[in-house]
């Protein structure tokens, strides 16, 4: 069984992927908030609109999809500068 797997892996893998499995769940967590409530919250706070039909709405639902790109053209930026990084520091 697939769970029971997946269970008996979790209690037996190394302390660091442990710890760090926490860090993963609580980053995806918050990462799933963000795509849910950000533009709303966008909208709302900086466009004054919660009317989903309205053009300020939409406005700032567009300004959303530019912040997103924007996020993530920096991810992208910071992995290409990561390998660099610890090439010059080491892991450790």
């Amino acid at each position: 069984n697939g769970f029971f797997a997946v269970v008996h892996d979790v209690f037996t893998m190394p302390k660091a992927m442990r710890q760090l499995a926490w860090v993963q769940f609580f980053s995806w967590f918050s990462l799933f908030a963000m795509w849910i409530y950000t533009t709303a919250a966008v909208t709302s706070h900086h466009y004054g609109s919660v009317d989903v039909t309205s053009k300020a709405y939409n406005d700032g639902a567009d300004w959303v999809g530019v912040l997103f790109a924007a996020y993530n053209g920096f991810a992208a930026l910071a992995a290409l500068v990561i390998p660099v990084m610890v090439k010059r520091v080491g892991i450790r």
